[in-house]
């Protein structure tokens, strides 16, 4: 996260959109950089201290960090960037109008878009029939992208067993995968998976397993394919907020905006080592390729 180009891609990107928008650390602008490290108990610690100190917005990532902001109860502003379902999960009001003092992005267009990720799996492995959901109790059964995604399932001629993912405990999760044998593994959007990417993606090599992802730094670790949300445009776009309030608005009456770029990154090393061919049309679509 630290310095003028940050290695951190999604930091990278919000850091080259403030200064793109004048905003040079140093000279008119302050920022305070503060990383959990992957723990989100350590938010609510992490924010006290910075409102303490008075900053004038702070930006943070995932619905653990605005659930946190809720708790602090305090006026700053707050930029969410991603978020997921922020109505649902009660952290705001509505998505055309937030009210409160937290706005933002949601990494979620529709609930459709766990089928086409599930469409894009089955492409990679036409012979899968059965797979492995990786994920919550909650993520598999009280959403519409759960229900999304059993209704492509089905359309598809799928059976999806759901493996049950306790707070970070992937040991347990990875025996039920390994009992279940399933043909390829298909994960939540559970930030948990993001800290984990490379645990996960050393245990699908290791089994054999093709996996797909909503983050693509799982896929750069070793994961077959991913589809989702472009994260870095969302905080480029995040930059954009953050200038209109320190020009005066207010978060409550900025609009929670949903994602517009999606992408599909496809690790071909990965499908090699799976023995698999992709075919060159989805290829083609793909955004990028690791090979």
């Amino acid at each position: 996260m630290a310095g003028p180009d940050p290695i951190n891609r999604y930091a990278s990107a919000f850091v080259h959109a403030v200064r793109d928008l004048g905003y040079v650390e140093g000279r008119n602008l302050v920022l305070e950089r503060r990383s959990a490290e992957g723990r989100y108990e350590r938010y609510d610690a992490i924010l006290a201290e910075l409102v303490a100190s008075r900053i004038d917005v702070i930006v943070g990532t995932g619905n653990a960090f605005a659930e946190a902001a809720l708790r602090t109860k305090s006026t700053p502003p707050f930029v969410v960037a991603p978020i997921f379902s922020p109505v649902e999960a009660g952290i705001v009001a509505s998505l055309a109008r937030p009210g409160g003092n937290i706005t933002g992005f949601t990494r979620d267009a529709s609930p459709e878009i766990e089928g086409k990720r599930l469409q894009t799996l089955k492409e990679a492995v036409p012979t899968a029939t059965r797979m492995a959901y990786l994920g919550t109790k909650s993520e598999w059964e009280s959403n519409p992208y759960s229900a999304s995604l059993r209704a492509a399932a089905q359309v598809l001629g799928l059976v999806l067993v759901h493996v049950e993912l306790a707070p970070f405990r992937y040991a347990e999760a990875f025996a039920h995968i390994t009992r279940e044998r399933p043909l390829a593994i298909f994960t939540s959007s559970n930030g948990a998976h993001f800290v984990n990417r490379q645990l996960l993606a050393d245990f699908a090599l290791r089994e054999r397993i093709a996996s797909a992802h909503t983050w693509r730094e799982i896929v750069e670790a070793g994961g077959l394919l991913s589809y989702g949300a472009d994260y870095a445009d969302i905080l480029r776009k995040a930059a954009g907020y953050v200038d209109k309030i320190l020009n005066g608005a207010k978060p409550a009456d900025l609009p929670i905006e949903q994602p517009t770029k999606f992408e599909l990154v496809i690790n071909l090393k990965t499908a090699g080592l799976l023995g698999l061919t992709i075919a060159p049309m989805m290829l083609a679509q793909a955004d990028e390729v690791i090979e």
